[in-house]
C-alpha cells in the first residue's frame, strides 16, 4: 500500500554517516521548510516510527526549521524506521 499526502510543508531527512560495517549511530537530523516560501518553519512536531506504529524518537524544530531525532540503538523491536510523521499545530 502506498500513500500520499498533500502538504505545505518539505520535509528533510539526514541520517549521521558512519564508516562501513559500523552499526548505525541512531541519529536523524530533520528540517521542516515551507513549500510556498522556501524557508524555515519552527514548532513542528517530528515523530520517527517503525512499520508496527512504535515510535522511536520525537523532536520539534526550532527557530531555524531543523530538529535531532535521537533513535534508541537498542529497542525491543528490531525493525528499521519506517516513517516520519510531521505534525504543526492541528494540521497532519
Amino acid at each position: 500500500m502506498r500513500r500520499l499526502l498533500l502538504t505545505d510543508l518539505h520535509i528533510i531527512a539526514k541520517r549521521a554517516m558512519t564508516r562501513p560495517g559500523d552499526p548505525w549511530s541512531g541519529e536523524v537530523w530533520v528540517w521542516a521548510l515551507d513549500a510556498h516560501t522556501n524557508r524555515p518553519v519552527k514548532d513542528v512536531k517530528l515523530d520517527i516510527i517503525r512499520k508496527s506504529g512504535f515510535k522511536l524518537a520525537t523532536c520539534r524544530t526550532d527557530v531555524r526549521g531543523g530538529c535531532l531525532l535521537k533513535v534508541p540503538t537498542k529497542t525491543r523491536d528490531p525493525s528499521a524506521p519506517f516513517a516520519l510523521i510531521a505534525t504543526k499545530g492541528k494540521d497532519f
